[in-house]
């Protein structure tokens, strides 16, 4: 399952993972930010896999990857959050090897780094208490 919510008049995505999160999951969770929902300002997105059992690979990261091309057009900071060895494998992976165009693409391991990256205006407690309290959930 995926929580998540827009903040800040849509330019923030917040999105939290929890349990199984497969390639089908986050390419159809892409889909749907990208297809079904008002995206006109995001520029700002935090992912958070701090939750999450990953369970893709090396090698989905190139499909993967394709998808995230083919749906964002306009650039933006993506932070991805980890505290896990194979979600921060997988994110140093699509760093190296599939950095995306449009894309300023970290990885962090506390939320203080997140609140820096994306040049955030808030503290780690309120950052904290966003991701607790995502208001939409997405299953496929």
């Amino acid at each position: 399952m995926i929580n998540y919510d827009f903040f800040n008049n849509g330019s923030l995505l917040i999105a939290k993972f929890l349990g199984n999160i497969d390639k089908n999951i986050l390419i159809n969770f892409m889909r749907f930010i990208y297809t079904s929902t008002k995206v006109e300002n995001l520029d700002k997105i935090l992912v958070d896999y701090r939750r999450a059992i990953v369970n893709f690979n090396e090698d989905d990261l190139k499909e993967i990857s394709e998808s995230r091309e083919q749906l964002i057009k306009r650039p933006n900071t993506n932070v991805t959050l980890v505290n896990s060895p194979k979600p921060t494998a997988l994110a140093t992976m699509i760093l190296e090897n599939y950095h995306p165009k449009h894309t300023n693409y970290n990885i962090c391991s506390t939320l203080e780094c997140c609140v820096r990256l994306l040049n955030l205006r808030i503290s780690t407690t309120e950052l904290h208490d966003m991701i607790e309290n995502l208001q939409h959930s997405f299953t496929d």
